[in-house]
């Protein structure tokens, strides 16, 4: 584990900003759509669908949807741990 990857989830390496911006983009879709339909419930069609890229592009982007589900659950974890730091910050007094 390192500083740009705490959780020590294995990513394919990225080439420039585009690439970023489209898994972005996937995470994203990702997160809406597990929301709606559930880990099980999501397919790579269904992000491609929802993100106009490729199915093979997504796989080949995260390496497998368990792999997109944990960056996903990293995502919202990190959201609220800065919500939650945001508000210990606060004078709710």
């Amino acid at each position: 584990m390192d500083e740009k990857n705490p959780y020590g989830i294995e990513t394919p390496r990225g080439r420039g900003p585009y690439k970023n911006n489209r898994r972005d983009e996937v995470v994203d879709a990702a997160i809406r759509l597990f929301s709606y339909y559930g880990f099980d419930g999501v397919t790579f069609k269904m992000l491609s669908q929802e993100t106009g890229i490729a199915e093979g592009a997504i796989f080949k982007l995260f390496g497998g949807k368990e792999n997109l589900g944990r960056i996903c659950a990293a995502r919202v974890f990190d959201t609220w741990v800065d919500e939650i730091a945001e508000l210990a910050t606060m004078n709710l007094t």
